[in-house]
């Protein structure tokens, strides 16, 4: 049995580090085990997460371990919406300073752009994007952080914590044109569809919310000049205490980047007001160059889309702007020493190896609370950047 880690459990008040995660958008992590008849405290400590952890929304939870909480849920319960039903949990106050914010913008557009600007004070792993293309506006969150496990229910998790946001900032009757999700079809997708109240699409590229540009110009129910303006500063104070180093920045804005159909370095520049050349040189001072980044987050979403979908390896070149599947492929092969076909089908096999020996131990976690939990569980997958290390090696 995997000891709890007692590190996880910070208090954060001004939120987000580098690496870490505020709790509450996952805080119902133990109530839904307990919906579904399974001790919180005997199934979380499988996976080395303290139970109490989830007391104070406020408290830190590791990246890297939330995937893999949320995957051992999934195995554990049997239930393919587990974090799907944890997001549904999540409102706009779940997301703490950064909700108020939002809550007290001018209109659901000004809200929805203060929330990605300081989502690295809730989520220290991705970025959140609003775009628009004629009458529509689609909300996109993408996680950038390399060796992130269980991304699939991660997206599945915001996706709804997403359009609960969407709800509490223009009305209980907002729905989407279209929700899109970088998530394999699952066995039932009404759940998905009764709660989006729209049309589903999954095996996407990306995960995005779509709806009518209209709606951006509605004001929240709390909208405040003066209590926003407050806000705002306090904000960027706390952005400002926990900034990244350069590298993690120039990720974060490498990922939006190619969500838009860009990610070139003279792209990149321009997000930092600066030349190509210097900001290779800023990255080169903390032991980087841009092609490192840039391949890092390359080879962190085409693994999140090869493990997570069925889209084809030449939809999953086109969406990393490669000129064709071949390009891709020989990219692909350098990082990992594996065609993207070959990596798709070891993932495959090990995931369902693991899922068996989950299962198979998942009636320990009905126990009582005294009782003694289950063996280790192995994790499905090695981690993106640990074989990116091996191949460059």
């Amino acid at each position: 049995m995997d000891r709890p880690d007692q590190r996880v459990v910070i208090d954060a008040g001004a939120g987000a580090t580098e690496g870490m995660s505020r709790v509450g958008g996952v805080q119902a992590v133990p109530r839904v085990l307990m919906e579904l008849d399974f001790d919180p405290a005997a199934t979380l400590a499988h996976v080395g997460v303290d139970a109490r952890l989830f007391a104070d929304p406020n408290n830190l939870i590791r990246n890297a371990l939330i995937g893999r909480m949320l995957d051992h849920c999934v195995a554990r319960t049997g239930r393919e919406d587990f974090a799907f039903r944890v997001g549904q949990h999540a409102r706009l106050a779940s997301l703490g300073l950064v909700g108020e914010l939002a809550a007290s913008a001018p209109d659901a557009g000004a809200a929805l752009r203060v929330i990605a600007r300081f989502l690295s004070l809730n989520d220290g792993a991705a970025i959140l994007s609003l775009a628009a293309k004629g009458t529509q506006s689609s909300l996109s969150y993408a996680i950038y952080e390399a060796g992130v496990e269980g991304t699939s229910q991660i997206y599945l998790m915001v996706s709804a914590v997403a359009c609960n946001v969407m709800r509490d900032l223009v009305g209980p009757d907002w729905a989407p044109t279209e929700v899109r999700l970088p998530c394999r079809l699952p066995r039932d997708v009404r759940p998905f569809r009764d709660f989006f109240r729209a049309p589903v699409r999954f095996d996407s590229d990306r995960l995005s919310l779509v709806f009518p540009h209209r709606w951006l110009e509605r004001p929240p129910p709390g909208a405040d000049a003066a209590l926003h303006a407050a806000l705002s500063e306090r904000a960027a104070a706390f952005e400002a205490q926990a900034s990244p180093g350069f590298p993690s920045q120039v990720r974060r804005a490498m990922r939006n980047l190619l969500l838009e159909g860009k990610g070139s370095i003279e792209a990149v520049a321009r997000i930092f007001s600066m030349h190509r050349r210097t900001l290779d040189r800023h990255l080169g001072a903390s032991g980087f160059s841009f092609r490192e980044v840039a391949d890092e987050i390359r080879f962190e979403v085409a693994c999140q889309l090869l493990r997570d979908t069925q889209l084809p390896v030449s939809e999953i070149a086109a969406s990393l702007h490669y000129g064709d599947a071949s390009a891709f492929a020989h990219a692909f092969r350098r990082w990992s020493g594996r065609t993207p076909t070959q990596w798709r089908g070891s993932v495959s096999s090990a995931s369902a190896r693991s899922c068996i020996e989950a299962s198979g131990d998942s009636a320990m976690d009905h126990a009582p609370i005294s009782s003694t939990a289950a063996p280790r569980t192995r994790s499905c997958f090695k981690s993106s950047s640990a074989s990116l290390a091996r191949s460059s090696g």
